[in-house]
């Protein structure tokens, strides 16, 4: 629930602060998002917690387009100081493409990218895995366990802060149709190994075990708890009785 917002705009800047309160105030989030003419933009969370909450996440997520981005330099900054050098991926990447990160660094069309993170370690996926056209760095990472509990009296704070310098050298909208990889070609082709991923709260009921079945998946992805191993083998069985599939088992 947003409970309080003001904004103010300078020409040399905006600044824009609001309250929310969260799951009937056991949250109270303070967010601050200051721009400058400079070139500097600066996102300022602080959750303030007044009961015990559960949460698989709390925090921000700076969404990159891959538009000008796929395939170029990416400088990643870690919380010790070392920085190793790579690149946002140019074809989808199934795994992170970057973590334990602290600061990021590229170009976009000329301009230099400088990103910092502060109160927590953040990485970063591909989001073409799940048919969004961005890259996506998130907190916390998941490697972590989760869900996990912020603790009555917690102030958790973090910060990003991102500057940029330098000349476009293509106008915002330009065509990037000449780096284009998608080609539409004539004749059958061959449908590639699917999988499905299950887990509790996601199993298929009879209707959807009947479609399942007529994509023929190669693959079962069972991920189970002590709670839920039941439910999710007794649906994986159903879906195999009638084209067997590997089964992978995430624990």
């Amino acid at each position: 629930m947003l409970a309080e917002e003001s904004v103010t705009e300078t020409p040399a800047g905006f600044e824009v602060r609001q309250v929310r309160l969260v799951a009937n105030e056991a949250l109270r989030v303070e967010l601050v998002f200051k721009a400058s003419a400079d070139g500097t933009f600066q996102a300022v969370s602080e959750i303030s917690v007044s009961r015990e909450f559960i949460t698989n996440r709390a925090g921000f997520t700076l969404l990159h387009p891959l538009q000008h981005v796929a395939g170029t330099p990416l400088s990643v900054v870690h919380p010790d100081g070392l920085v190793t050098v790579s690149e946002f991926p140019l074809l989808i990447s199934p795994h992170q493409v970057a973590d334990n990160i602290s600061g990021l660094r590229h170009a976009v069309n000329g301009i230099d990218v400088d990103i910092t993170f502060q109160g927590e370690i953040f990485e970063m996926e591909d989001q073409r895995n799940w048919s969004d056209a961005s890259f996506k760095t998130y907190c916390r990472p998941l490697s972590l366990p989760r869900p996990y509990r912020l603790h009555a009296g917690e102030i958790h704070r973090q910060e990003i802060a991102i500057r940029f310098q330098g000349t476009p050298t293509k106008q915002p909208g330009a065509s990037a149709a000449a780096g284009a990889i998608l080609e539409w070609r004539d004749g059958a082709g061959t449908v590639p190994r699917l999988a499905v991923a299950m887990e509790d709260g996601t199993l298929p009921d009879a209707s959807a075990r009947d479609l399942c079945r007529l994509l023929k998946p190669a693959i079962l992805e069972l991920r189970v708890t002590p709670q839920n191993a039941g439910a999710v083998c007794e649906s994986a069985k159903a879906l195999t009785a009638a084209r067997p599939a590997e089964i992978e088992l995430e624990i």
